[in-house]
């Protein structure tokens, strides 16, 4: 039949039942006037809105799942709250805009890989290229209990720059990098500079390869203050035998002349 069918209730709501205990009914289309929707048999009601008069509907509160919800797409304008894991398709790339320039995280973040952590904010299995400076807090307002680095020609000696290539078979999850690398065994710096060395969630250990210049930077002016001070101390040798030498010389030419008319 053509036309529309109408039911309404000026008493309460309308109950469509099915024909038995978990049946249902089926309904080819529906259109909602109101634009609101409830399930089960609770007070809680979803509003519906229709963006633009496409085939988009927006929800205007939220959507709370108890298991896996697959889009095809989604746009979110406000919040998205997952309470476990959540997974964004397969594709090659994942982009994530803000009209602020600013996208924020709450809490741990992994690049291309898990993150078990808690100690580290961001943990990237891969290389990372910037564009920019990546910079670290170092205001002294930040800072207490400042010291100079004591004898740091003592610590770059007790170093042992080395060469290596990582085993990725060993760690395919890793994704280290293939070619021939240059740094330090951290177990040895452990025992060197402590305090440069981490460990992860898998006992396995890092270094912050970036502190370690501060140690070549003080190193170098050691080892600049060594050959002022040998530099100075050789040339006030050198100024007082030079006094020697030419006291020597005087006399010899002296006696060499004779003596003089005076001395006669």
């Amino acid at each position: 039949a053509s036309g529309s069918l109408a039911i309404s209730s000026s008493t309460g709501p309308v109950t469509i039942a099915g024909q038995s205990t978990g049946g249902y009914v089926d309904v080819e289309s529906v259109r909602f006037t109101d634009n609101q929707i409830g399930i089960n048999g609770d007070a809680d009601i979803i509003t519906l809105t229709s963006l633009s008069g496409t085939s988009t509907v927006a929800f205007a509160n939220k959507i709370t799942t108890g298991d896996l919800a697959t889009l095809n797409s989604a746009t979110v304008t406000t919040t998205l709250h997952s309470g476990g894991d959540f997974t964004v398709g397969t594709g090659p790339k994942l982009t994530v805009a803000a009209s602020s320039g600013d996208v924020v995280t709450a809490g741990k973040m992994a690049v291309a890989g898990s993150h078990g952590d808690a100690t580290k904010a961001l943990y990237v299995t891969g290389s990372v290229y910037a564009t920019g400076a990546v910079t670290s807090a170092s205001d002294s307002r930040f800072k207490r209990d400042v010291r100079s680095i004591n004898d740091p020609l003592a610590v770059c000696r007790s170093l042992e720059p080395v060469t290596f290539t990582f085993k990725r078979d060993a760690f395919p999850r890793r994704d280290f990098p293939v070619e021939t690398q240059a740094g330090f065994l951290a177990q040895d710096l452990e025992r060197v500079l402590p305090h440069l060395v981490t460990e992860d969630d898998e006992g396995y250990k890092g270094v912050a390869y970036e502190r370690l210049g501060v140690y070549a930077v003080a190193g170098v002016k050691a080892l600049d203050e060594s050959m002022e001070r040998l530099r100075n101390d050789t040339v006030a040798r050198l100024e007082e035998r030079v006094v020697e030498l030419e006291r020597a010389l005087a006399a010899l030419v002296s006696r060499a002349s004779g003596p003089t008319p005076a001395e006669r």
